[in-house]
């Protein structure tokens, strides 16, 4: 992994990190799953998945909400262009895609913006 990526990574990871905190309440309600709490309390301390913490998320704000999550992503062509400057296209697509690029059949918490 080159050191942009790790530095995209570690972007990504700070950003659902403080996402993480900013709906503490909501994640920590005994009625969400010990399962769905696992990913967003790994990216917390460092760890997890970022993809799998996103669909959790998403998930668990939907069903508390009652309604779909909007994922708004700013500039989504600049980081998929960064990312082919760099040489990692396939993985910022791929994680990109998890948020954009797939219908909410995939994730049913989510609706499609973009």
């Amino acid at each position: 992994m080159s050191s942009s990526e790790r530095g995209a990574e570690r972007a990504i990871r700070g950003l659902l990190a403080a996402e993480v905190g900013r709906h503490e309440a909501v994640i920590s309600d005994p009625r969400v799953s010990p399962d769905v709490r696992a990913s967003p309390d790994a990216i917390r301390k460092g760890g997890g998945d970022p993809g799998r913490t996103l669909l959790d998320l998403s998930q668990t704000l939907s069903t508390h909400h009652g309604a779909k999550v909007v994922l708004l992503i700013d500039e989504y062509d600049a980081s998929v262009l960064n990312a082919w400057e760099h040489g990692y296209t396939d993985d910022a697509v791929a994680f990109s895609g998890a948020c954009c690029l797939r219908d909410s059949r995939t994730i049913p918490s989510c609706t499609r913006a973009c």
